[in-house]
């Protein structure tokens, strides 16, 4: 990303932790949130930056998470850092630094289990970075119950001072309702010099990135920061039921704003699941225990479910209905009859007036204009 002024921009997203409390073999930002993973979530939002380059730090699992990228490849080039043994944030910084040696410009650096964390939050930030022309700016934002998230400080001209983690807080810090959810904009290679002046003389024994604000301040370097309204935006996910959490709101708030903004009828709000890739035309009405994850583009005046699962790349037509079946990465055309009971695997393509009826699996194959394969069949 450039502005007017030939600033370039990068984005570091940590992914090296455990994610203990998750209790699974899958690292933390590989569990999905509505069919994308959290590290895939993040990287798209990235995307949104156009960023020239997307640095991820690896550790747990490291294998599974070199393998997740390679597979899943970003609209950006990205490029991975191996943290091991993991001694906090800073140290994670640490480990890409030697690749910014060229760098100059606005470095964004993330933690990489906020799934909900949006590509115009991103940019709200680094809008208040570049036009307050700060050396440090990072999200707050303001919740009742702080948990263990670290406490902004500011003086008494509001200014941001630094942060205090949790564990090192004192009664009084505790009671700051004002957090660091650890999404930063540096620039760079100004905030370098900050790095070896990290030290780990906490309760954690860990290099903080939060003792950068700390370094900022002591040394007049200005600091800004943007506030997100909405903090569960930028809540960290460390354990299933924070998992669950993230997917019912992600589920809200795509609901909301395809019954609001589109004009589709989801005739179950709760008992309905869809993700925000998804894009559905007018008048198109949603039946209840429908699952829908994907990039997935559904026309208009259809009738989707009840019953029914869509994931994958999948694209259908005007007018179709699709009752208690199961589609994946397939194309479905317009004036369809799909159900009950049916089967759409891998590369089918279903053309204008085609009907697939009860107990139909359908794999790999085409089938053309006005044609039934009416029930207990296999194509493919």
């Amino acid at each position: 990303m450039k502005d007017g002024s030939g600033d370039r921009t990068r984005v570091v997203l940590l992914a090296a932790g455990q994610g203990k409390r998750m209790k699974s073999d899958l690292p933390k930002v590989l569990h999905e949130v509505l069919g994308k993973t959290i590290l895939g979530r993040l990287m798209a939002a990235s995307d949104e930056l156009k960023p020239e380059h997307i640095h991820i730090v690896i550790g747990h699992e490291a294998e599974q998470v070199e393998k997740f990228i390679q597979d899943n490849p970003s609209a950006t080039p990205v490029s991975t850092h191996l943290q091991k043994p993991q001694l906090g944030t800073g140290h994670a910084l640490m480990q890409v630094a030697p690749s910014l040696k060229d760098f100059k410009g606005t470095l964004v650096v993330s933690v990489a289990d906020t799934p909900l964390l949006t590509g115009a939050t991103f940019k709200s930030l680094v809008e208040a970075h570049k036009e307050s022309k700060a050396v440090v700016s990072l999200l707050t934002t303001d919740v009742d119950d702080a948990k263990n998230y670290g406490r902004i400080t500011r003086n008494e001209k509001g200014e941001v001072t630094g942060i205090v983690e949790h564990k090192d807080a004192t009664e009084a810090q505790r009671a700051i309702k004002e957090i660091n959810p650890a999404i930063y904009c540096f620039a760079w290679p100004e905030v370098e010099a900050a790095l070896s002046t990290l030290k780990n003389d906490n309760q954690q024994k860990e290099y903080y990135l939060t003792d950068v604000i700390g370094w900022a301040h002591k040394n007049s370097h200005k600091i800004a920061s943007a506030k997100v309204a909405d903090w569960r935006e930028v809540a960290g996910i460390n354990s299933r039921l924070e998992l669950s959490e993230a997917i019912r709101l992600m589920r809200d708030i795509t609901v909301n704003n395809l019954a609001l903004e589109s004009g589709v009828t989801i005739v179950d709000t709760q008992g309905t699941w869809i993700s925000p890739e998804v894009k559905i035309g007018k008048d198109t009405v949603v039946l209840p225990g429908c699952y829908l994850a994907g990039e997935i583009e559904i026309g208009q005046k259809c009738t989707i479910g009840p019953n029914t699962v869509m994931k994958g790349v999948v694209h259908v037509g005007d007018n179709t209905t699709v009752a208690q079946s199961l589609v994946q990465n397939s194309d479905i055309g317009s004036n369809c009859k799909v159900g009950p009971f049916s089967h759409l695997r891998e590369h089918t393509v279903l053309h204008d007036q085609v009907k697939v009826g009860n107990f139909v699996e359908v794999k790999k194959s085409v089938i053309n204009n006005k044609t039934n394969a009416s029930h207990l069949s296999y194509i493919g």
